[in-house]
């Protein structure tokens, strides 16, 4: 995998992997407003991202039914530089005719401990990650 950044202007960035798509990063003072999430926003994003995907795909091969799913994410970072993620919590809001309470905590499961790379990098580097999950009948 690789990726280039662009400086644009301020502390705007311009970002580019492998994927045909760029994303826009950056940062203000506080008396100002970012045109774009900080490289940690995205950080946060990409750990509910990749365990939403993990989830979604193993209940699909479950042949389940998912009307609505979401993760809220809240994240504590330290007081000091380098200001690294130390806790997480992850709420998983998922509304489903036929998915079990069992299942759902398997795929979740599945995910943290196993596929999503984005958990286990979060993990790695110390930051403690919390769950709830919370089924819902449409």
């Amino acid at each position: 995998m690789n990726a280039l950044v662009t400086w644009k202007e301020g502390l705007r960035l311009e970002a580019k992997a492998d994927s045909p798509y760029t994303v826009t990063m950056d940062s203000a003072p506080a008396d100002m407003t970012p045109a774009a999430p900080t490289p940690m926003e995205y950080l946060l994003m990409a750990l509910g991202g990749c365990t939403m995907m993990d989830v979604v795909s193993i209940l699909q091969k479950m042949r389940r039914t998912i009307v609505s799913f979401t993760v809220e994410l809240d994240a504590k970072r330290a007081a000091e530089h380098p200001k690294v993620f130390t806790s997480a919590t992850l709420i998983y809001n998922l509304t489903s005719p036929d998915v079990t309470d069992a299942e759902f905590r398997r795929a979740v499961d599945l995910s943290q401990e196993k596929y999503c790379s984005v958990s286990a990098m979060f993990k790695t580097g110390g930051t403690r990650l919390t769950l709830a999950l919370n089924l819902k009948r449409p």
